[in-house]
This record gives structure tokens, sequence and C-alpha cells, in this order.
């Protein structure tokens, strides 16, 4: 950190276990701080953490962390046999168990009482799935094989293809989807973040006062659409 002159130090522990390793992660941020600050009282000490707050000390991560990043992302159980949903959406959306704003108020509630501190996570991928055929455009749908894409790719094989495939918007949820039927004919279908998601969610982060917008991960939008769509709101 000194040698190159970074700004600090995220943690990435995907995810602690039990007690004990929860424990051990606090112990470890706070030594970890010490350690910063007896060089630079100005480095920066962050931590990536799930969307659901487990088994956190998350008050005690209030204390010592300058910034929390909530992977508000990956919420779909992408695996055979279970229902295709999104993976990132900001609200509820008939009985969906996980979503973006549900997260932030949990951590709130569980003591990460600082929300200038609490960072909102976007994602520049999505979750793509085949399908078993249904009525409602794929959401809901039962799984066959499941993967990811990044946003790239979403925009220049899936967008750019309307013949194939069409873009549908959850407006409960504030996420879009895409299905159709690929070349092999099989039924695509896919969660992700777009420049209209992405708005909601920077509107939604002004209203609560959180700290900002973060994303895993910067290669996935090289057309800068979804950059772009953060700087903007």
């Amino acid at each position: 950190i000194i040698n190159h002159g970074l700004a600090g130090v995220d943690i990435d522990w995907e995810f602690p276990s039990g007690a004990t390793e929860n424990q051990n992660l606090v112990l470890f941020l706070q030594e970890l701080r010490t350690k910063m600050k007896a060089y630079d009282e100005n480095l920066i000490l962050t931590a990536a953490v799930s969307a659901v707050t487990r088994e956190y000390q998350v008050a005690a991560l209030n204390e010592v962390l300058d910034f929390i990043h909530i992977m508000t992302y990956d919420f779909s159980i992408t695996g055979i046999g279970t229902p295709a949903i999104h993976h990132t959406n900001l609200f509820q959306a008939d009985s969906m168990l996980h979503y973006g704003a549900g997260s932030i108020q949990a951590y709130i509630n569980q003591g990460f009482t600082n929300r200038h501190k609490i960072i909102y996570g976007a994602a520049f991928y999505g979750r793509r799935m085949t399908v078993v055929d249904n009525t409602t455009n794929g959401l809901r749908a039962i799984q066959t094989t499941a993967g990811s894409v990044t946003y790239d790719v979403i925009v220049n094989t899936y967008l750019s293809n309307p013949e194939r495939y069409t873009r549908y918007w959850d407006d409960q949820a504030k996420a879009p989807w895409i299905y159709g039927v690929n070349e092999q004919g099989q039924n695509v279908f896919i969660t992700y973040d777009d420049p209209e998601s992405i708005m909601h969610k920077a509107q939604f982060i002004h209203e609560q006062n959180l700290g900002g917008m973060m994303f895993w991960q910067y290669t996935g939008d090289r057309t800068g659409q979804l950059m772009d769509a953060i700087k903007e709101h």
C-alpha cells in the first residue's frame, strides 16, 4: 500500500461461517486497521460482504470499516430444477426472499447505523439460464442449465438480436430480464442490470442517504453504458 501509493484495502472473505470465523473476521479487520493507521491515518479499510447478513457481527463491522460493500446481487439460485428469478433486483417481486433494499435495511437494523458508509452493489454481469418454456416469458420457469455472462455479451449477443430475444421489465422489482430462443431451440432467460435498473438503484441510494455504489466487475462493461449510468445518476 505504502510503496505503491494506494488508497487502502478491501477485504473479500466469501464467506465466514459460524461464530468463530465471524469473530476472527472482526479481529483481523481491527488488527489490519491498527497497522494501516500506524502508517497513514487517511488509509481506507473496506470489506465486501454478502447481501444476507448471515452471522456477521454487524455492529462491530460498523465501527471498524470506513465503508461496507454489500454484494446485492446473485439473489437467484442457479441450479437445475430451480425457478429462474432476478439476481440483482432492487425491490421485492412476488414472493422473492432476497432483494437489494431489504438487504440494506437488514444491515441497518442489525447495527450498521452509519448509512453514509454503506455502498450498494450493482452487477456488470448477468445470470444466463436455459429454462422450460412457460407463460411468463421465462420468469420463474424451471432451469435446465445455468451460468453467467458479462454485460458486454448481453448487449452484443442478445440485445442486438431482437428477432430472437426480447428485453422485459419488472416494474415491481425494478429489474430487467431477457427471454428468447437460441439457435439450438433452447429457451434462454437472462437476469441482469442495465442503465434503467442502475438509475433506480442510484435514486434509492440518494433517498436512503447511502455512501454510493460499487459493482462487480469493471471489465464486464466495456461498452461503458453501466458506468455512465452510475455517473449520471
